[in-house]
C-alpha cells in the first residue's frame, strides 16, 4: 500500500467552540445589586428563576426567567434585582471563529431544548473530565448553532450585519495580537476609511474604537493573569506598555483592582 498523500489544512474543519472554561450555577438575593466585566471569551446565561434588570452595551434590559443571555469578552454589565431570587446557570468558551451575536439579540427566550441542554451540562461538569468532553463539547456546539439560527429567524439581519467593517478589524487585532493600534491601522483592518470604521464600531458595539480596543486589552490582560504563566512586566509588554505601572494603572481603572488584587480574587468567577 502506498503512502497517503499529505492531506492539505484547507482539508479540516475546526470546530467552532475551542475550549469550555467552566458551567456554573449562581443564586441572587431578591434586591441585589452588582457590576462587572463578562469572561473572556463567549458567556451564556440562562435564567431558571426570578427577574432583574440588565444593563449592558447601552441597553436596558428586563430580564425575566426563561431568558437566555449571551455575552462576549470584557463587556461591561450591571444588574438591579427586584423582589425576587434569581437563580441562573452559565457556561463560559472561547470559540475565536465565532463572530459576536449582535447587540439587539443578546437577551431571548430560551426554548425548551436549550434549557434541557444547560441542566444536562450543569449535571455531567466536573472540570471537562475526559469521561464528559464529548457530550459536553456536543450539547455546547448544539445550543451554539441553535441560538445562532434563532437570532437569524427573528430578524432580518444578515452575514453582511454580522461580518460588518468593526467585526473585521476586530478578528484582525485578535489574530494579530495587536493591542495598541491606531485608528488607521484599524481602518487598514477592516478595508474602509477611517470614518466607515467609527460609525461601525458604535453600531456593533455600542463604543468608539479606541475604548472597545481598551475593552479588549483588559479582556486579554484578565486573561493572562488567569491562564498564562508570565508576570506582569511581561504581561505589560505583551499588551504593548512600555512600562508595567503604566498596565498596571490602566488595569486598576478599568477593573477597580491591582492586578495583584484580580490574581488574589481568581477564586471567583467575574460573573
Amino acid at each position: 500500500m502506498k503512502p497517503s498523500a499529505t492531506i492539505p489544512s484547507t482539508a479540516y474543519l475546526p470546530a467552532p467552540v475551542e475550549a469550555i472554561a467552566g458551567v456554573w450555577k449562581f443564586s441572587r438575593s431578591p434586591h441585589f445589586k452588582a457590576a462587572a466585566h463578562s469572561l473572556p471569551g463567549h458567556l451564556l446565561h440562562w435564567v431558571a428563576k426570578g427577574s432583574y434588570t440588565l444593563k449592558t452595551n447601552g441597553r436596558e434590559y428586563r430580564v425575566k426567567a426563561g431568558d437566555l443571555i449571551y455575552y462576549h469578552e470584557s463587556e461591561e454589565v450591571l444588574w438591579t434585582g427586584d423582589a425576587s431570587r434569581v437563580v441562573f446557570y452559565s457556561v463560559g468558551f472561547l470559540a475565536p471563529r465565532c463572530q459576536p451575536l449582535p447587540i439587539a439579540h443578546r437577551v431571548s427566550r430560551a426554548d425548551a431544548s436549550m434549557k434541557t441542554s444547560f441542566l444536562r451540562l450543569y449535571k455531567i461538569w466536573d472540570g471537562g473530565s475526559v469521561r464528559n468532553q464529548f457530550e459536553i463539547h456536543a450539547l455546547m456546539n448544539a445550543m451554539l448553532n441553535a441560538l445562532e439560527r434563532s437570532a437569524r429567524n427573528q430578524s432580518s439581519h444578515s452575514q453582511v450585519a454580522i461580518d460588518s467593517p468593526w467585526w473585521r478589524a476586530e478578528a484582525g487585532i485578535r489574530e494579530r495580537r495587536l493591542f495598541r493600534p491606531s485608528l488607521s491601522d484599524l481602518a487598514r483592518l477592516a478595508g474602509v476609511g477611517r470614518s466607515v470604521l467609527i460609525r461601525s464600531c458604535k453600531k456593533a458595539t455600542s463604543m468608539t474604537p479606541m475604548q472597545r480596543i481598551r475593552d479588549i486589552r483588559m479582556e486579554e490582560a484578565c486573561g493572562l493573569i488567569t491562564f498564562a504563566h508570565m508576570n506582569f512586566s511581561q504581561i505589560a509588554d505583551y499588551l504593548g506598555y512600555s512600562r508595567v505601572h503604566e498596565f498596571s494603572r490602566e488595569f486598576a481603572t478599568f477593573h477597580g483592582k491591582s492586578p495583584r488584587e484580580f490574581k488574589r480574587s481568581l477564586c471567583h468567577p467575574c460573573k
